[in-house]
């Protein structure tokens, strides 16, 4: 059975808009020296808000550094 397809505004709101002011900078980010330090990008995402350059719910910048749970196989117990 196939999933259907989300049309309500409704169900587009649900999902945050992540800022991309920073441009080209972004491109491959997340391979860069940068994206290891969270306190300078904490810290950039601070000045952004201040000169209102900001504009989303959640800083790119952060979502891409900030450590998530791996991703894997669920804990499943063997047959």
């Amino acid at each position: 059975m196939k999933k259907p397809i989300p049309t309500s505004h409704e169900s587009i709101q649900d999902k945050p808009i992540y800022c991309t002011e920073c441009g080209d900078k972004l491109e491959d980010f997340c391979f860069s020296e940068d994206a290891k330090n969270l306190e300078v990008i904490r810290k950039h995402h601070e000045v952004c808000k201040k000169v209102k350059r900001f504009k989303g719910d959640q800083c790119s910048r952060l979502f891409i550094a900030e450590p998530t749970e791996p991703i894997g196989p669920t804990d499943v117990e063997d047959q």
